[in-house]
């Protein structure tokens, strides 16, 4: 909302209100319908008077209105339904800190707790005031689920015989009192899900292990080839046969040595060529 409630053009609609309410009210449709998506709306004059609402919105108190021109999100109740509303203020010098208006909407809360919600999280969710022990909303259908108190870790709630556990945070306020939001799942599955979690970190360590082994395997095999293939050199090397071939390796400490039996061999063939030149000549 924070768009329309910086527009010029919707800044004059709400000065001339009190005039000329009917375009403001055609304009604030308008935004609900194609760009908010929400069910009702008011804007509001800084007296927390009502300039216009949507059909559904109508007329409110000054103290209810007094509470949603606060910026931010709230849970508000009306005509027996709940609604999460946002608010966002209207100043007509934007730079100023004067607050001029404020535009309100929301969306009914049972539009956000459905079987979809249970879907993505695998689990239900909703939406308590512990403190007047009210459920704003919940994807709970058939049974009522009302935890006792807030849990920052894990409570326990039986409903219709079985047993949830559930946590819970705060989430906004309603009417002044903390509203929190409830995370349940049922105590079987949840255990069933933690027995399944350590079955799959077995099956990775296992397969992890596997992984290693092979891994060293095919390692070794790169180390104790060329290791074995210079060992062989090095006995023809003794008996007199030189090679021009000398095995490689990734591994660095394996290319030196492969390196330096290459050049003991040079070593020793020149030797032994400078001992048979002397002997040629002192024949």
């Amino acid at each position: 909302m924070s768009p329309v409630a910086k527009d010029f053009s919707t800044k004059k609609l709400i000065a001339l209100a009190m005039d000329d309410p009917s375009s403001l009210r055609s304009a604030m449709d308008n935004y609900q319908q194609n760009r908010w998506n929400t069910d009702i709306y008011w804007v509001l004059s800084t007296d927390s008077e009502v300039l216009v609402s949507s059909d559904d919105a109508g007329n409110i108190n000054v103290g209810f209105a007094s509470i949603l021109a606060n910026e931010g999100v709230h849970w508000f109740q009306h005509k027996g339904e709940f609604y999460l509303m946002q608010a966002k203020p209207v100043r007509f010098v934007e730079l100023s800190g004067k607050i001029n208006a404020w535009i309100v909407s929301g969306v009914k809360a049972e539009s956000l707790f459905n079987d979809r919600l249970v879907e993505l999280t695998n689990m239900h969710v909703g939406i308590f005031d512990f403190e007047n022990r009210l459920t704003i909303g919940s994807t709970f259908v058939d049974y009522e689920f009302l935890p006792t108190s807030a849990h920052n870790e894990i409570g326990k709630q039986s409903v219709a015989g079985v047993t949830y556990l559930y946590t819970s945070s705060k989430l906004g306020d309603w009417l002044q009192a903390p509203v929190h939001l409830v995370l349940a799942k049922n105590e079987a599955d949840a255990y069933l899900s933690n027995q399944t979690l350590r079955n799959e970190l077995f099956l990775v360590l296992a397969l992890a292990a596997v992984f290693a082994w092979v891994a060293a395997i095919i390692i070794s095999r790169g180390i104790t080839r060329p290791l074995e293939q210079l060992s062989r050199v090095a006995k023809n090397i003794s008996k007199g046969q030189y090679t021009d071939q000398f095995p490689s390796s990734n591994a660095k400490e394996v290319e030196t040595l492969s390196k330096a039996i290459s050049d003991m061999q040079d070593g020793i063939f020149q030797r032994e060529k400078s001992i048979n030149q002397l002997a040629f000549l002192m024949s």
